[in-house]
C-alpha cells in the first residue's frame, strides 16, 4: 500500500497506529505536506460553516504535493477525497507530528466474560501482576483549549495557569496520546499561531 491510501487509512482508523507507525508514514516529506494541507484545511473549516469546495481542495492539495504525472481524472478523485475528509472531520487535524519512535502496530484488547457456575465460589489469585492498561489516544475536536490542557494536567500531573485569558476559549482539533512526553505535546501545541504554552517547574503556562 502506497503512502497516499496508507495516511487515508491513517485518518479514518487512528486508533489502528501507534505513533511510531506515524512516524514512519509522516517522514516522507510530500506525505507530510499533504498531511500538513489538509490539517490546516480542516482546522479552517472547523471555524467556518463552509460548504465543500472541490475545487479548493484540489488547489491544496497540489500546492503540497505537486506530481505532473497524475492524470486529471486522478487529481478530481483526490480532490474529491480530499474534500471529503476535511469537511467530515475525519482528517487528523491532529497536529500528529513525526517525532515518535519506529515500532509495530499495537493489537487492539480483546476482552471476554467469563460465566461462573451459579453459588460457586470462585477464588482468584491476588498476587497475580495487573495486567497494565493500554496507551489512551484521545482526540479533542472543538474542544476548548483551557478543558484540553486541563486533562492533559491530569495525566501528567502538573497544573494550567493562562496568562493569555483569550486563548482560554480557542478551539482546536489536536489528537494526543497520553503516552507523549509532556515536551513533545507541549512542541506540538505550539505550532499554533494563536498561543504558546511553555514549563515552569509543575506548571504549564499559556501566553
Amino acid at each position: 500500500m502506497d503512502n497516499f491510501n496508507l495516511l487515508l487509512d491513517f485518518i479514518d482508523h487512528p486508533e489502528s497506529f501507534s505513533e511510531a507507525d506515524v512516524e514512519m508514514l509522516l517522514r516522507d516529506p510530500e506525505t507530510r505536506k499533504l498531511y500538513d494541507t489538509m490539517v490546516e484545511a480542516r482546522a479552517a473549516f472547523a471555524h467556518h460553516d463552509a460548504r465543500p469546495d472541490v475545487n479548493d481542495a484540489w488547489k491544496r492539495f497540489s500546492k503540497a504535493h505537486d506530481d505532473a504525472r497524475l492524470s486529471g481524472r486522478w487529481r478530481k478523485a483526490v480532490a474529491a477525497v480530499a474534500a471529503l475528509l476535511i469537511i467530515s472531520g475525519i482528517a487528523l487535524a491532529a497536529i500528529f507530528w513525526p517525532s515518535r519512535p519506529v515500532s509495530p502496530l499495537a493489537p487492539r484488547n480483546t476482552y471476554h466474560t467469563e460465566r461462573q457456575p451459579i453459588g460457586k465460589v470462585v477464588r482468584r489469585d491476588t498476587a497475580t501482576a495487573p495486567v497494565p492498561k493500554p496507551a489512551g489516544v484521545r482526540t479533542f475536536e472543538n474542544i476548548q483549549l483551557e478543558q484540553m490542557l486541563a486533562e492533559m494536567a491530569v495525566s501528567y500531573g502538573v497544573q494550567v495557569k493562562f496568562r493569555n485569558n483569550d486563548a482560554r476559549s480557542l478551539r482546536i482539533y489536536y489528537t494526543w496520546s497520553s503516552t507523549m512526553p509532556l515536551q513533545k505535546v507541549l512542541d506540538e501545541l505550539n505550532r499554533f499561531k494563536q498561543f504558546r504554552v511553555t514549563q515552569d517547574g509543575e506548571t504549564l503556562i499559556v501566553e
